[in-house]
């Protein structure tokens, strides 16, 4: 059960993968929902509650014009994407600043799991049902001296949306290099925290997100924008849309705008 702490070093890779003492770069990325709240049935869905995971508060924003077709540089204001420039190892420390739990799905390369924290076999367990409505004053005096707010504006209730996210100091010591489990999938528990590394070698835009159904829709996006320079033609019978030209073909004075496609899912990047 990877839910579990204790359950991480059970498993074995079969190709043993060893981690450096360092990342080359680390991101941290908050899980959460941003406020206002739902108010009544004329708010459309996925505009009342929004989720993001992202360095900054920001749920997901369909690009107006195809990440891999522009590389980020044009139509994606507000669009919570990384661009990584060289081939390095990227660390993300994951804090989970909500009562519910996530299941984190990786395109475009596996990662390591290098540290989870145990919170699912002690305080806020499945047998604690009470860690899902526990209030964020009282969690920092009973359970989490750093519990820290996912958003001001989101009250669920009596600031109920709040996690209790990694910290160096104390929780390095359950760090594993030595062959750390590769996955692209994690379960994220509730309130809690997981640190992974992947290496960026594979040029691509490539999204990071929540596989729970009702979470995509609402924001639980983002994406990684990797190696550009070394990213492949766009080619030309792949469809696009909006208003910038696809980066591979933006030189070529005889190229013909690609068609655009008929309907375009706002998770599409």
């Amino acid at each position: 059960d990877t839910n579990k702490q204790s359950s991480w070093t059970m498993v074995k890779n079969l190709v043993p993968v060893e981690e450096p003492e360092k990342a080359d770069v680390q991101y941290v990325l908050d899980v959460g929902v941003v406020g206002p709240s739902f108010d009544n049935s004329s708010v459309p869905y996925a505009m009342s509650d929004r989720m993001y995971m992202f360095t900054e508060h920001t749920p997901w924003k369909k690009p107006t014009t195809p990440l891999l077709h522009t590389k980020g540089t044009c139509g994606a204001e507000g669009v919570p994407f990384i661009t990584i420039e060289k081939e390095q190892t990227v660390e993300l420390i994951i804090n989970n600043l909500s009562p519910t739990a996530h299941v984190l799905h990786m395109h475009g390369m596996s990662f390591t799991v290098t540290n989870y924290a145990s919170f699912s076999e002690s305080w806020c367990s499945a047998g604690h049902f009470e860690c899902f409505f526990l209030p964020l004053a009282l969690a920092k005096e009973l359970d989490c001296s750093n519990a820290r707010a996912g958003d001001p504006g989101t009250k669920f209730p009596y600031d109920a949306y709040w996690g209790c996210p990694y910290d160096e100091e104390r929780d390095r010591k359950t760090e594993n290099l030595q062959n750390p489990l590769q996955k692209d999938m994690v379960s994220l528990w509730r309130r809690s925290w997981a640190v992974i590394r992947f290496k960026a070698t594979n040029p691509g835009t490539w999204i990071f997100h929540c596989h729970m159904e009702q979470h995509i829709p609402t924001g639980q996006i983002m994406a990684f924008n990797l190696l550009p320079d070394k990213q492949p033609p766009v080619p030309k019978d792949v469809p696009t849309e909006g208003p910038c030209p696809v980066w591979s073909q933006a030189e070529a004075p005889t190229a013909r705008a690609a068609p655009r496609h008929p309907m375009h899912p706002d998770h599409f990047v």
